[in-house]
């Protein structure tokens, strides 16, 4: 199961439900997408990288719950959101504060718990 993710190298397209670019989205992009390993998820994108903040249990379920962040995103400026890890491998979680830095909105990390 560790491994899976290699398969899905180069089929993105297929797996994904919904994408926004950062440059689109006030610079906090969302990306939804099936993932083998964790089922759908919707992470956060900036500059910085990838930070997933949710998980769903089916199709509908994601797609509603992208639409949800890709909306928090565009006014997310101060607000701290928790990150998820890997499930099978890691069980913390971090707090990440979006901070707006000029035109641009980063995922500032910070304390694991």
């Amino acid at each position: 199961m560790f491994l899976n993710f290699l398969k899905d190298i180069d089929n993105y397209e297929e797996r994904k439900v919904a994408r926004i670019d950062p440059k689109d989205n006030n610079g906090i992009g969302v990306s939804t997408v099936f993932t083998p390993d964790e089922g759908y998820e919707t992470a956060l994108l900036d500059v910085n990288g990838v930070q997933v903040v949710q998980r769903y249990k089916d199709k509908v379920e994601a797609e509603l719950g992208h639409e949800r962040w890709v909306t928090f995103a565009k006014t997310a400026d101060g607000k701290v959101v928790p990150i998820l890890g890997w499930s099978e491998f890691d069980h913390t979680f971090k707090d990440v504060k979006l901070k707006r830095e000029g035109k641009t909105l980063l995922l500032e990390a910070g304390k694991e718990e």
